[in-house]
């Protein structure tokens, strides 16, 4: 009976960790960028294009936290919907700060109560891996698009490093090594593997994946009509992608 309000109390202060960071990551992007400028685009914009670009990041944030739930059921753990949208919107401010959006580390860490914290790592490095593999193919695309060979040669060998990553990581639970440390090898491919053994799931975090990524480059096109900037909205799908790719890898 005396570990629940321990537990209680660690969650507690593990919450107000992550909203405080949260308040201290926007205090320094807005002392850094102007809060006066950020206020005169923002009255000048189109209030219509705002709040549909707004709606859209809501929409993220519910469909990401859905997609974390999916992810953690489908390693045979229960989680409550509310619980993975909180861990969802703890964690997003940390990714805007943090490299390679080092921030989703931390959901392994809070998920640690109902799963090995190692399989928690292995749920986000699949979740990274997902969106990098999509990434590279909407940005392939791109690069045929804006006529860029450079880039296509560039995203398409980034495209085989991913899946040849998945692959691996699929196939560790097969390797005869049972060291503690190999052991969290395989905790880790646990979700890989989970993934490609159950078609349900795969083919629905993927949908919700590629959604996700298409929406934010449509959001893009929103924000520049909102400033009076037109562009294409198949330009915005062909380039957003490269953006996002080159913000999420390693630097």
């Amino acid at each position: 009976m005396p570990e629940q309000p321990r537990k209680t109390a660690k969650n507690i202060a593990l919450h107000i960790a992550l909203y405080t960071s949260t308040v201290l990551i926007f205090y320094f992007l807005l002392k850094f960028v102007g809060i006066d400028s950020i206020v005169d685009e923002l009255l000048q914009a189109d209030s219509v294009y705002v709040f549909y670009a707004f709606l859209l990041s809501l929409i993220f944030a519910v469909t990401s936290g859905l997609k974390l739930k999916m992810l953690v059921e489908m390693m045979g753990c229960r989680i409550g919907w509310i619980r993975c949208q909180k861990i969802t919107f703890a964690t997003y401010p940390l990714n805007v700060m943090l490299p390679s959006k080092g921030g989703d580390l931390v959901k392994s860490w809070s998920l640690r109560d109902i799963m090995p914290v190692s399989q928690g790592v292995g749920i986000v490095i699949l979740e990274r891996l997902i969106d990098l593999i999509l990434l590279c193919l909407m940005s392939f695309a791109g690069s045929i698009w804006i006529n860029d060979i450079k880039l296509l040669i560039l995203f398409l060998f980034a495209f085989f490093i991913w899946i040849a990553a998945i692959f691996i990581l699929y196939k560790v639970k097969q390797f005869r090594c049972n060291n503690r440390f190999f052991r969290h090898i395989k905790d880790i491919g646990d979700a890989t593997r989970c993934l490609f053994n159950n078609w349900k799931y795969f083919i629905t975090i993927f949908s919700i994946s590629i959604l996700i990524w298409i929406g934010s480059a449509f959001q893009l096109f929103l924000l520049y009509s909102a400033v009076g900037k037109h562009i294409p909205v198949t330009f915005s799908i062909a380039v957003v992608p490269i953006a996002i790719l080159v913000g999420i890898l390693p630097r």
